[in-house]
């Protein structure tokens, strides 16, 4: 690939935000709406999918750009239908289900799994109850209602960040502890995996598996790049 090959890629302030243009074209979303990144790191990162491809089309999927289009293509039918989707993972969170044995598993699970827990019931008012084995339990109305309604305060670039690391982490607290920054990426990807960790490190992986679990934690990666480009700084 030579230097006339690649794509050139720059930013710019637009409507108080930010877009990217590749080869003086700004990126655009499904609906050929413009993409307005709400940060100037938002907007770097989504940059950097495009630094150096040859095309707008290429073996890797543009995760950020991705999200990025979601977002902007995100009207209030899609908006309902996703804020009802991820309020019923408060019905069956990851973080809730624990096992009953081995002994090893049910401590790493509570060691992972109670300070978000507690973190959630802190944060929100209230958090989802913990029960051993698989069967779904049914969530107070109150509790449904409460996350909801944090759900309905998010922003279009919010909610669809969050989609996607529900998606990836299979647990809204989860996802919501990303959101605030509460854990990074790899904590997030570290209590999503506890199962699955540790069943292969005790049984070994299949390539197949491990690949499904490379593809996931890209995406999740890509949505803890995403939703942290949209907190304000730390103040201190």
């Amino acid at each position: 690939m030579t230097n006339r090959d690649r794509r050139a890629v720059r930013i710019e302030p637009a409507g108080g935000g930010y877009r990217v243009l590749v080869d003086g074209a700004p990126l655009a979303s499904p609906a050929r709406r413009e993409l307005r990144l709400a940060s100037a790191e938002l907007a770097r990162a989504v940059a950097a999918e495009w630094t150096g491809r040859t095309g707008r089309a290429g073996p890797a999927q543009p995760r950020l750009t991705v999200l990025a289009g979601r977002a902007a293509d995100l009207d209030a039918r899609a908006r309902e239908r996703i804020e009802a989707d991820l309020a019923a993972h408060i019905e069956t969170d990851l973080l809730c289900y624990r096992a009953e044995a081995p002994p090893d598993l049910v401590a790493l699970q509570a060691a992972r799994w109670d300070p978000l827990l507690a973190w959630a019931g802190r944060r929100f008012g209230c958090a989802p109850a913990v029960t051993a084995g698989v069967l779904p339990t049914a969530p107070a109305p109150a509790l449904v209602a409460r996350y909801a309604a944090v759900l309905a305060g998010l922003g279009a670039a919010a909610l669809v960040g969050l989609q996607a690391a529900v998606r990836a982490t299979g647990s809204l607290v989860v996802a919501l502890a990303l959101l605030e920054g509460e854990i990074d990426a790899e904590g997030a990807w570290c209590a999503a995996n506890v199962e699955e960790g540790y069943n292969a490190a005790r049984w070994g992986e299949d390539d197949e598996a491990a690949g499904h679990r490379a593809l996931r934690r890209a995406d999740l990666a890509a949505a803890a790049v995403h939703l942290a480009a949209l907190r304000p700084p730390r103040r201190g």
